[in-house]
């Protein structure tokens, strides 16, 4: 939220009128949004962030446990058939037919369904860390509204200086009514403002384990030195590897030579020597890999699957420098903006020393005050930008994701 403080100038009767309306429409708003927000006590971040990944867990299993654990079988399919011969029930044919699974077929069927619940256990962690940045951003806002309102209440004493001096007489005896009125609603309106950002209570140790600029500078530095792999290396290797493992399944069941094993019986016959019961075995004739559709589409997948890791290390790459950019620009600025305030530092030292000798003379000095009380809070927000920028930067590098129950913005 940003706050700056309303100059004094002459308004004409009108104009009071409007800032009065204006006022009391203020206040009804910002009275409604207190009323509905009760006072907290902010907390560590790394409360919210456990207390994120329970709520996401609720309701969840935790582990794939709950599944049946599966059996490669040795028999793959056994069939039973049966066929009349002149609807004559004691003349019925009947076959059983089993079809075997290899060893072959076997390992890569658990190696497949392994890479399931291995998959299934990669999302249920994802899941976890759904919308953890917007825990770091929640967090952190609640601690710079804190801390904004310090400097508004700081600056609470400027309204109240200008009001005594506004209130005195001129030289002609007259008193500024209408100035008076004005400065009164913006002091009011401070008010509402410092009500507004202190519904949370965040206790001094919150603040200051918050991470320094020159934490997060050391950081940047050191990661500059060690890249690092690409964050998401395992999973796509990972990804490569299920491929694979379907890949070798479907040419383990292609390979079988043995296809399958059949006994028949006929029913009685009217020669005792004819053949009622028969065995049969069926062999599967090779052909070559280019003939197995779903083993071609399987290779066409996995050229596809490099293809797209490419493309993501280039995207993560992009996404990583554009966001290491932005946070040392709002550095800079940051810099910037404090050496100016520093610099600027001994002309306040000036003003303190200062003694005015007319009213338009004290009504300038408080003036200046309020604007260097308006640098200080253009400083804050430079500030805040950096630490958004910073978790923008965190998330560029995956952390979230990686390291989720870390708190990666205190110390």
């Amino acid at each position: 939220m940003e706050t700056t403080f309303q100059r004094v100038k002459f308004p004409q009767p009108n104009k009071v009128l409007n800032n009065l309306m204006r006022f009391y429409f203020t206040w009804l708003i910002l009275i409604f949004a207190c009323s509905i927000s009760a006072q907290e006590k902010l907390e560590d971040l790394s409360f919210y962030i456990e207390q994120h990944s329970d709520k996401l867990a609720a309701g969840r299993n935790s582990s794939s446990g709950d599944l049946l654990d599966y059996k490669a079988p040795w028999i793959d399919r056994m069939e039973f058939r049966t066929e009349t011969r002149d609807w004559e029930l004691v003349q019925q044919e009947y076959q059983f037919r089993l079809r075997p699974n290899t060893p072959k077929v076997r390992k890569y069927q658990k190696q497949v369904y392994q890479d399931l619940l291995t998959e299934l256990e990669a999302t249920k962690a994802a899941v976890k860390t759904y919308g953890l940045k917007k825990v770091y951003e929640n967090w952190l806002e609640r601690i710079f509204e804190d801390r904004r309102a310090d400097l508004l209440v700081n600056s609470r004493s400027y309204y109240d200086d200008l009001v005594k001096v506004l209130s005195s007489t001129n030289q002609k005896g007259e008193i500024d009514a209408l100035e008076i009125i004005e400065v009164k609603i913006e002091r009011e309106e401070l008010e509402l403002k410092i009500k507004n950002l202190q519904k949370d209570l965040a206790n001094p140790d919150i603040q200051n384990s918050l991470l320094s600029i020159e934490d997060i500078k050391g950081k940047i530095l050191i990661d500059s030195d060690n890249p690092g792999l690409y964050p998401s290396i395992a999973s796509d290797l990972f990804d490569l590897q299920k491929i694979e493992n379907k890949y070798a399944l479907e040419k383990a069941e292609k390979n079988k030579a043995f296809e399958f094993a059949q006994v028949t019986y006929r029913g009685p016959h009217d020669e005792i020597w004819q053949e009622r019961i028969s065995m049969s075995l069926a062999f599967r004739i090779p052909r070559g890999e280019r003939t197995n559709f779903d083993m071609l589409e399987l290779q066409i997948d996995k050229m596809m699957e490099q293809e797209q890791i490419a493309e993501r290390k280039l995207d993560y790459q992009n996404s990583l420098g554009s966001a290491t950019e932005d946070l040392q620009e709002a550095i800079d600025a940051y810099d910037e903006k404090k050496e100016m305030i520093a610099q600027l530092a001994k002309y306040g030292d000036i003003l303190e020393k200062y003694n005015p000798s007319t009213k338009g003379e004290i009504i300038k000095l408080i003036s200046l005050k309020m604007d260097a009380m308006d640098g200080q809070l253009d400083l804050l927000r430079l500030e805040e930008n950096i630490y958004e920028r910073y978790i923008d930067y965190l998330d560029a590098r995956s952390i979230f994701s990686t390291q989720p129950t870390i708190s990666h913005l205190t110390k």
